[in-house]
């Protein structure tokens, strides 16, 4: 705790807790355009001091709170003292009354000080984190220092000073002695006191009573930091000279500080806040205590500030209260809202506020200007008559629910105002018979209007148009989007009508004995509330009489509800109750706007269905909105889920899967009735249990899934591989369903099969070459892999060849042109769809003859042309000896291409000269034949046909054969 400090302009310091406070996270909005809404907690928003006057006040601070109080000038109702909390700005004490100079803090406790007698001073030490008291302390003379260990004060024996610390847990010890004369503490912290006697200045440690002097003299001025200790030693031509010492007797020394301002501390450094031209407006600079060195400025727009025990500042700005750390770092703790910017009456719908604004507390006689916001991140204020057609009367508040807003419009040279109903894209506009012509109901769908020598008319809020509901009493009808509801009537009964769907509804309600002028009905989603009773609409709460609040002020929100309680020395107190907690507990948001009890005021607002926030307009007229997050869950409607989820398919697909992906699908109901409905399934648990191949034991059962929320889940599995699923599910209250039974899948393990190849002429007569082939499978075939190799006239086979297009191709035949006197092969290999992959087939090949033009002569040969040949020619032996040869051929088997026919001759083939065998060409009738000879030792050398008689002999070509 710092000791006492005057501080100027919008910041002073002190503590005090008010019982029963409670803290909940809520946003304040600020009527200023240029101050965006910020987060605190509970508590009212501290109003800043008017720029054009200065108002010191009194102020001490920790690291853990400070106080302060409202500008007495600035309008504001309430003008105690407040406590915040250092951290976030929080208010802790919403009002402090003193009865001196102002509160007080002791480190982390508010001390509250009173003079029971002349001769005693008590002094309760309490936790404003809990409002609880931590024990009083009764002395016989005024405290010299409140510490955080207990109250320091002093008596006199013997021309000796004893100074002493008595603790609120009673127990008391003497801390030091002192010669007789000044005895002043200066400052302290957590464990020390800074003490001025008449002869030195001395640390004294509260817990052991150790004395150390810091300096042999009596200063004017001294401080702590959390380093070291100053204290000024006199005034210099230009300012002021002070000495410093560290806490551990390392190091001391003296700097000239050039400026005459009171000095403050900033972490082990001293810091002034000096005047500027402009009125009461302060430099926040930084002196260096090793040499005195001034600081650029940290903050140019300070209003006042005070040092706190951990080394940081607190300063004062017009529109935030700031933290300055030691390091140069600073964070807004709170913001300050300009006076004078204060609300009169609001409105919520959802992330929509509206307000009115007025510039005093008093009852204005004029219409009051109007502006909204929308409650998101950096939101701010509009501008009085920016958006609003229309203002508030000051005798009739306005009303917003849903996108509708109706507010009341003066015409010129017309007395008497009209009602104006507005939502986007439209308005229209409603005669004033009287006060409080139109009702708008929560939701914004209807409203109710006086119509005289009518009454109370029902309508669409936007057209105008009659709704189907009668309305005979307002105080006992309460509108909730097209719901109307009545009642209670003499026998309790609660009636409502659904004026979209016709459907109506009634509930038995609780008839209290008397019933509180003004408390009519209210009904929000499932609640109603009428004369203090709280109603469950769906029959399942039974009812319940609120404690707390007065009737005229209640506002039923989703699941809540906000009211106010009175007091003869506090302004009204706003309290919110949880419905959905059995019994009624509430919570204290602190105090609102003083003359909130006045009918033209509307001070609380709810933001609509399932929406649990509300806006209400705090004790120093600001406008704040907070969500009500610690309702409890709502009630259930019935009896809670007790069955669980019933499995109603499951599939794993086929038996053996075409695929390595696998896929195990399924589907639950959560079974319903009227005293049981389901809760739905939240989740499902899959497992899976495998074995490799179909026989053999299945492994252990594995959860692959938890708490998943697909109803379908998929994994690649291993050729071969058997896998089976089993689920269950569980629903939104944790039933959980039995295993379902098993649901297997075995990836196909067996390769596809061969069933066919072709070409099957080894020896062909065209060029156009294609390779077919089929296979079978167990399940589905997936794809291919051609290859081939191909041997050129006279030469041997070359190696594989794979060509892209025939690797993986879904076709089953491949196509190529091959050249006279080659020889191709094929070889093909099929997968499925699961991957298994079969061995190459057998090669098979197809050759295609060397023309008879292509072939040497020898003796008698005639060269002829003829459709009966595979190029168009052939070649006649027409005497014995005459023959066809070409050199360099390679193979294993010679093939013949003749004309046979009647009367034709013989002919013998030699290969490498080795003589293969004799054909005859004799035939009853006229064809191409192919002549195969025997099978020989792969050879090379020259293929030789030769007429072995004295007939012709008619040759088209021959092939050599390699494999």
């Amino acid at each position: 705790m710092r000791r006492p400090r005057v501080v100027v302009a919008g910041l002073v310091c002190a503590a005090v807790i008010a019982a029963g406070a409670v803290t909940v996270p809520l946003t304040i909005f600020r009527s200023n355009p240029a101050e965006a809404a910020v987060t605190a907690e509970q508590g009212e928003l501290l109003a800043p001091l008017w720029d054009d006057a200065q108002h010191p006040f009194t102020s001490v601070g920790t690291s853990e709170y400070f106080a302060y109080r409202q500008d007495p000038w600035s309008g504001a109702s309430n003008k105690n003292w407040q406590v915040a909390s250092v951290a976030d700005g929080h208010i802790v004490i919403p009002d402090v009354s003193s009865e001196y100079s102002g509160p007080a803090m002791a480190g982390k406790y508010f001390v509250k000080a009173t003079s029971p007698s002349v001769s005693q001073y008590k002094y309760e030490y309490i936790d404003p984190a809990t409002s609880e008291s931590k024990g009083t302390v009764l002395i016989p003379d005024w405290a010299v220092c409140l510490h955080e260990v207990g109250v320091v004060f002093r008596t006199v024996d013997n021309d000796v000073q004893h100074l002493w610390i008595q603790q609120p847990d009673g127990a008391k010890r003497e801390l030091a002695t002192t010669p007789i004369g000044t005895l002043v503490c200066m400052d302290q912290d957590a464990r020390h006191l800074l003490v001025k006697t008449v002869d030195d200045l001395r640390l004294i440690d509260v817990q052991t009573g150790a004395s150390k002097t810091i300096a042999a003299v009596s200063p004017e001025w001294a401080t702590l930091t959390p380093g070291r200790v100053f204290w000024r030693t006199g005034q210099t031509a230009t300012g002021q000279q002070v000495a410093w010492a560290d806490r551990d007797g390392q190091a001391s020394g003296t700097v000239d500080v050039g400026f005459t301002e009171d000095l403050q501390t900033l972490g082990d450094d001293l810091l002034v806040l000096h005047k500027t031209a402009a009125d009461y407006q302060y430099e926040v600079r930084r002196i260096a205590a090793a040499d005195g060195a001034v600081s650029a400025p940290l903050l140019t727009d300070a209003r006042g500030g005070t040092a706190l025990d951990d080394g940081t500042f607190l300063v004062g700005r017009p529109t935030s209260l700031d933290l300055l750390s030691g390091d140069g770092g600073r964070r807004e703790v709170m913001p300050l809202p300009r006076a004078r910017e204060l609300a009169w009456g609001i409105g919520m719908s959802g992330d929509r506020v509206v307000a009115s604004w007025m510039d005093s507390s008093d009852m204005a006689f004029f219409d009051v200007p109007m502006s909204e916001i929308t409650t998101t991140a950096g939101a701010e204020w509009t501008q009085p008559r920016t958006s609003i057609p229309g203002l508030q009367r000051p005798d009739e508040p306005f009303q917003l629910s849903g996108d509708v807003l109706v507010t009341t419009q003066r015409t010129p040279g017309i007395t008497q105002p009209q009602y104006v109903v507005a939502w986007p894209g439209g308005h229209r506009d409603i005669p004033m018979t009287s006060l409080n012509t139109v009702r708008l109901g929560r939701g914004g769908r209807l409203l109710t209007t006086f119509v005289n020598g009518v009454g109370d008319v029902l309508q669409d809020a936007r057209t105008g148009a009659p709704a189907d509901a009668a309305v005979k009493d307002r105080s006992k009808t309460a509108i909730d989007g097209t719901w109307v509801w009545t009642g209670p009537d003499s026998t309790g009964i609660l009636s409502g009508k659904d004026t979209s769907t016709g459907r109506t509804k009634t509930v038995q309600a609780t008839v209290p004995q008397s019933c509180a002028p003004g408390a009519g009905l209210q009904v929000a989603g499932r609640w109603a509330t009428y004369c203090g009773v709280v109603v469950d609409l769906l029959g399942v709460v039974p009812d319940r009489t609120l404690t707390v609040g007065e009737g005229w002020s209640r506002v039923l929100g989703d699941g809540f509800i906000a009211s106010l309680a009175l007091s003869r020395d506090n302004p009204p107190e706003l309290l919110v109750t949880d419905l959905n907690d059995p019994d009624l507990p509430h919570r204290s948001y602190g105090y609102v706007a003083a003359q909130a009890w006045r009918d033209e005021r509307r001070i609380i607002a709810e933001a609509g269905a399932e929406d649990p926030r509300f806006a209400y307009v705090d004790n120093a007229e600001q406008v704040r909105v907070t969500k009500v997050d610690w309702l409890k869950p709502a009630p259930p409607t019935t009896r809670a889920d007790k069955t669980a989820p019933t499995l109603t398919s499951a599939t794993a697909g086929p038996r053996t899967s075409p695929t390595q992906s696998i896929a195990f699908s399924y589907a639950f109901t959560d079974p319903t009735s009227d005293a049981e409905p389901a809760s739905g399934v939240a989740s499902y648990d899959v497992r899976i249990q495998q074995r490799t191949g179909a026989s053999g034991a299945y492994g252990a059962w594995k959860q692959q899934w938890s708490a998943t929320t697909a109803t379908k889940v998929t994994m690649t599995a291993a050729p071969g591989m058997d896998t089976c699923f089993r689920v269950r599910a569980t629903d939104k209250l944790g039933n959980v369903s039995p295993w379902s039974a098993s649901q297997c899948s075995q990836v196909d393990g067996t390769k596809p099969t061969l069933a066919r190849l072709s070409p099957s002429d080894r020896v062909r007569y065209t060029s156009a070459v294609k390779f077919t082939f089929s296979y079978k499978d167990n399940t589905q075939l997936g794809s291919y892999d051609v290859v081939y190799r191909t041997a050129g006239a006279g030469r041997s086979l070359g190696p594989w060849v794979f060509p892209a297009a025939w690797q993986k191709t879904k076709t089953p035949s491949v196509s190529m042109t091959v050249a006279g006197g080659s020889d191709t092969c094929f070889m093909v290999r099929a997968r499925d769809a699961a991957g298994n992959l079969t061995a190459w087939s057998p090669q098979v090949c197809t050759s295609l003859p060397l023309d008879d033009r292509s072939l040497s002569i020898t003796g008698s040969v005639t060269r002829a042309t003829t459709a009966m040949g595979i190029y168009g020619t052939a070649s006649r032996l027409n005497k014995p000896g005459a023959g066809l040869y070409r050199t360099g051929q390679v193979g294993n088997r010679i093939a013949v291409v003749a004309l046979s026919g009647p009367g034709q001759g013989a002919v013998d083939v030699w290969h490498a000269g080795r003589k293969l065998g004799r054909i005859s060409l004799a035939a009853t009738s006229w064809s191409r034949r192919t002549y195969y000879l025997p099978v020989t030792p792969y050879a090379s050398g020259t293929v030789s046909i030769v007429s072995a008689s004295t007939s012709y002999a008619w040759i088209d070509g021959f092939t050599a054969l390699r494999y």
